[in-house]
């Protein structure tokens, strides 16, 4: 079973460095802790097009915000992963949160998630 608390935990440095990159000028597309239950760890995804040049640059801006995220629990995708899509396709997240527990959609199993934004 999924460990909420590390989320709750978590959450609002999330949206701290979500903001911080924004404002850093980072357009971001998707923003979500995803749940694995192999690795029993919550991940805070951020698809931004910036990704397809590789995450270096965006771990720097990531530093630079100076936020008090554990920037290991922080996975840098690209608009076109195949789970961004999946969730593109069937949700449209901005300015409020969303819990998604054990859906497939498009062949792509979500085990939980909690999204702060999908556009």
């Amino acid at each position: 079973m999924a460990d909420a608390t590390l989320v709750e935990e978590n959450f609002s440095l999330g949206s701290d460095l979500i903001n911080s990159l924004q404002e850093q000028g980072v357009d971001i597309r998707g923003a979500y802790w995803k749940y694995s239950s192999d690795s029993k760890r919550w991940k805070l995804n951020i698809a931004t097009e910036i990704a397809k040049k590789g995450e270096k640059e965006l771990f720097l801006k990531a530093i630079k915000a100076q936020t008090k995220i554990d920037l290991s629990l922080v996975q840098f995708v690209t608009p076109e992963s195949p789970f961004y899509k999946a969730l593109h396709s069937f949700i449209h997240v901005d300015g409020r949160k969303a819990d998604i527990k054990n859906n497939t959609v498009n062949g792509i199993f979500i085990e939980h998630i909690i999204a702060y934004k999908i556009t």
